[in-house]
């Protein structure tokens, strides 16, 4: 399957101590025209008609002031699987988003973020009451008549020993499609000060507790649990977990997988 991301704006309405997009650590609130997506979603589906996963992240995609146009297109073709990245809670706020979310039919995925228990996750989005929101989100969507697929995407830090086993087995109550753990190492690389303040990063020792905790999680939760491992697509890319983690466990994902269709695409769009 090709994968497209769209990062369709930079507005957000948060403040989280670890995210480049929050309100804490950029002011920017540009926003991509939907002219613009909708010609970046068909100019890639004319040269590659295959089914493709479109994500669409932000900043927060539902600031985006044509979001209802946007998730028109993204219903428009049978090659889309769409994915979006999301806190939900402007659709909370606005509830007729969960009808533009039913008419997909099922045919969606949500990715949010909850990054670890109570106190953790409202340490790092500076909102006590984020954690309960992202369980009222997740709740609302299984209660949809077409429910989408919903995954976790988690951030770990060197403490993870102290709560990850309980956020766990919290998270397996909610039946999720999965859930996604993430060292803060692999954000680093981009963006070392804002990371460092937030979250440490695992070390070597961390990751062999982790790849051990991993193997019994497997057995104990019912939830698929991924570490998942970010790298640019280049002979650079951090490969740190690949002695160390099981590779049924391990996700690598480079941002860019195929660097010729890449260049192709961005020919065709003008880019460089």
């Amino acid at each position: 399957m090709n994968n497209v991301r769209l990062q369709i704006t930079k507005a957000c309405h948060k403040s989280c101590l670890h995210c480049p997009e929050s309100r804490l650590h950029s002011n920017a609130m540009t926003s991509i025209s939907h002219l613009f997506i909708e010609k970046c979603i068909c100019t890639f589906l004319d040269q590659w008609p295959s089914k493709t996963r479109v994500t669409v992240t932000g900043g927060e995609p539902f600031l985006h002031p044509n979001i209802d146009r946007i998730l028109f297109t993204l219903r428009s073709s049978k090659w889309i699987q769409p994915t979006l990245s999301t806190n939900g809670e402007r659709i909370l706020q606005e509830p007729q988003y969960f009808d533009e979310l039913e008419k997909f039919m099922g045919n969606l995925e949500i990715l949010c973020s909850l990054d670890g228990p109570h106190r953790r996750h409202s340490y790092l989005r500076n909102d006590s009451s984020s954690h309960q929101k992202t369980i009222e989100f997740i709740t609302q969507l299984q209660s949809m008549k077409y429910p989408p697929t919903i995954r976790l995407n988690t951030i770990l830090g060197r403490d993870h020993r102290d709560w990850l086993s309980g956020f766990l087995e919290e998270i397996d109550e909610l039946h999720l499609d999965s859930i996604r753990l993430i060292n803060p190492e692999t954000y680093n690389i981009t963006y070392p000060d804002l990371w460092n303040k937030a979250v440490q990063p695992l070390d070597k020792t961390d990751l062999h507790n982790l790849a051990s905790d991993l193997l019994t999680y497997e057995k104990r939760f019912e939830t698929p649990v991924h570490f998942l491992e970010l790298g640019d697509g280049s002979a650079n890319a951090p490969d740190v977990f690949a002695d160390i983690m099981p590779p049924n466990i391990v996700k690598i994902q480079t941002r860019i997988d195929q660097r010729s269709k890449y260049n192709t695409f961005m020919s065709q769009m003008g880019g460089t």
